[in-house]
């Protein structure tokens, strides 16, 4: 047969094709061209329906084909749902199937994920979002992605699919098992079921001589489905899943229980720090979080799961927001802000529209602590976050059960939107300015450096640490006292300090107890000892290093009696203290206001922003008059820590403070 004549089968066609027999600009009968080209596959869904794939059955070399069937959720349809990483979008990477009679292009991530799960004797029923909706009609994807949530929910299974096999990942995929059985062993030893042995405690061990599979577990969590937007709203809703990637497999709840350990600070791993890979853990936890969720046990707001997602990647900006709405308690109870995906709706229409239905729905402003600020270079206002690239991915707000912030003494929130949409008033008070902003944050974990006099790069992170504190320090000392180039803290002062450098919060963010002080300073002080110890040329790039001591406040000075053992590094209040500095005081800046207070405030804040208090608010917010002598005029740069002022001791009530703030 000839492929000119135009009677070779279309299955044929895309086998040829397949193998680099034939390009699509082969010419061929003005038929095939009709027909392979633009033949629509599609015919229209009725209200709650969607497709199903039926992939028919093949073996492993044959061309894919497959059929498009119509099912409603009352059909008891059964079938498994595909969760993958679409890849990137462009036509010389994709391939041929044949999808109801008619050439169809997936990206080759899909192609092999449906290679692997059909089968030879009989077809098999799937769903894969690519080619259930009809990608090119705006109108069907804002019908059907609410939906998605009962669609894989209606599964009988999910299955997460990686991608092909690579040299690695078999190491890896026996390594998450053999861990899974340990973390269940420890957890057996730790509630008495199992007698103590070695081997079960030998956490350190295992760390030391397992770096090769620690490494490829890293590759394996560094692929691209982890970091995708999507995967939230299909496994959360998933029945049961399974990890594949080539021929290797594991159940998904064997692999969330490994990382939930792994993220332990009892199990840290140095192997793990990287940013990318702490950020597929992050992910997966907002995974487990939203499950709970939607199995009702720890609702999320819509809110709180944009900010589990803020670091995930979509093709379109659009589903930063629409990806995860079918999980949020508020939308689903709430309504409002509905899909469109119309190409005159832009990224930034949505995000605005998002901040507005949150203030309205929901009575907050929170919104204001991820502000995406007057110098983004996208057209939003700047009181709207820009979800395509936060600039505060962990603010005080998200976390408003434990941290107990309460700025405006439980004030109701008075704000309001006019100038169609592109102004937010707010009332609220003036409470202080600021005075000197300290230096961008060089913070890293000093458990993470095993021996910085030895290793060049450790010694410097270190030195960039030491350097940030001392500063800190140095903006913290009493006002009005002669430093001669010290830094000695009234007994006061200092707690001022050590509570502004952890924001008052823990790690997990709750309020921190008074024995944080304490534990600060042996910090402190392990610090100075090792900068100490540090090579001459590295140690120039620091201030002069010395004893911060601290005087009692009548001005006599302390003797330290407890004076520093030198510590591990690893001993656990460091890492206590590490863990605050690490999620609060490290995304911002150390400030000393107008009225001497000590604050953290967002990296972009300037001398002369205003701190103030907006009703309704559970932090301060800084913000930046926009013209000279304007006075109702703003733009917003975020949220702040100001000691002393988190539980409304600043707020007056008074109306001769009220001020009407217009945030532009």
């Amino acid at each position: 047969m000839s492929i000119i004549s135009g009677t070779l089968p279309l299955f044929m066609y895309v086998y040829a094709y397949s193998k680099g027999l034939i390009t699509p600009r082969t010419k061929f009968h003005s038929y095939y061209e009709a027909f392979i080209f633009w033949n629509n596959p599609y015919s229209a869904l009725s209200d709650g329906a969607f497709r199903v794939i039926i992939l028919l059955k093949g073996k492993p070399e044959d061309p894919i084909v497959c059929r498009l069937n119509h099912v409603s959720p009352t059909d008891n349809v059964k079938y498994v749902a595909l969760s993958y990483a679409w890849g990137e979008q462009n036509s010389g990477s994709s391939e041929l199937i044949v999808c109801n009679g008619s050439a169809f292009w997936i990206q080759p991530n899909l192609a092999s994920a449906m290679r692997t799960l059909r089968l030879r004797n009989e077809d098999r029923t799937i769903w894969a979002d690519a080619i259930c909706i009809n990608q090119n009609d705006p109108k069907e994807k804002a019908r059907q992605v609410p939906i998605m949530r009962d669609i894989y929910a209606g599964a009988r299974q999910v299955i997460v699919w990686l991608g092909e096999e690579r040299r690695a990942d078999k190491r890896a995929f026996n390594f998450l098992k053999w861990l899974s059985g340990y973390f269940d062993q420890m957890d057996n030893h730790l509630q008495g079921d199992l007698p103590k042995t070695g081997s079960e405690l030998a956490w350190e061990q295992i760390k030391r001589e397992d770096s090769q599979n620690f490494e490829a577990l890293v590759k394996l969590l560094n692929r691209d489905w982890f970091m995708r937007t999507w995967v939230l709203q299909e496994l959360a809703s998933a029945q049961s899943a399974i990890l594949v990637c080539g021929s290797e497999s594991i159940p998904w709840d064997d692999v969330s229980d490994v990382i939930r350990k792994l993220r332990d600070p009892l199990y840290m791993v140095n192997h793990m720090e990287n940013s990318k890979t702490q950020a597929a853990l992050k992910s997966i936890l907002a995974m487990e979080s939203a499950r709970r969720s939607v199995n009702g046990t720890f609702p999320l707001s819509l809110f709180e799961i944009l900010l589990a997602t803020c670091s995930n990647n979509c093709t379109d900006p659009r589903d930063k927001i629409y990806a995860v709405l079918g999980l949020a308690k508020d939308w689903l109870e709430k309504g409002g802000l509905d899909p469109d995906y119309e190409p005159t709706t832009s990224a930034e229409k949505v995000f605005k529209n998002l901040a507005m239905w949150d203030v309205k729905k929901n009575g907050q402003i929170r919104i204001l602590s991820c502000a995406a600020g007057p110098d983004t270079a996208s057209n939003l206002p700047s009181w709207a976050p820009d979800w395509r690239k936060l600039k505060n991915t962990q603010p005080f707000v998200l976390y408003s059960g434990s941290t107990l912030f309460s700025a405006s003494a439980d004030l109701p929130v008075e704000a309001w939107y006019s100038d169609h949409g592109n102004t937010l008033h707010a009332m609220g008070e003036v409470v202080d300015s600021v005075n000197t902003v300290g230096s961008p944050p060089l913070f890293c974990k000093v458990a993470s450096i095993s021996a910085p006099t030895e290793i060049e790069e450790d010694a410097f992170r270190l030195a960039g640490l030491g350097s940030w504190l001392s500063e800190c320090h140095y903006l913290a000392a009493d006002l009005g006292v002669d430093l001669d180039g010290g830094r000695r803290l009234s007994e006061s002062r200092y707690q001022q300090f050590w509570r502004t450098m952890t924001c008052g919060l823990t790690g997990d963010a709750f309020p921190v107890s008074d024995e944080y002080g304490g534990y600060f300073k042996a910090y402190w002080a392990h610090i100075r000892s090792e900068l100490k110890s540090l090579k001459s040329d590295v140690r120039s790039t620091i201030p002069d290093i010395e004893d911060a001591d601290i005087e009692d406040d009548d001005g006599t000075k302390q003797v330290n009696h407890d004076r520093i053992e030198v510590h591990d590094p690893k001993f656990s209040t460091h890492a206590l203290i590490e863990s605050s500095l690490e999620k609060w005081s490290s995304k911002r800046r150390f400030c000393r206001t107008s009225k001497g207070n000590l604050a953290c405030v967002p990296p972009g804040t300037r001398e002369g922003d205003l701190i103030c208090i907006l009703y309704g608010g559970e932090v301060p917010y800084v913000l930046r008059p926009l013209r000279a002598g304007s006075t109702d005029l703003y733009a917003v740069i975020g949220e702040c820590y100001v000691d002393g002022i988190m539980h409304g001791e600043a707020l007056s009530r008074g109306i001769s403070r009220l001020r009407h703030f217009k945030l532009v």
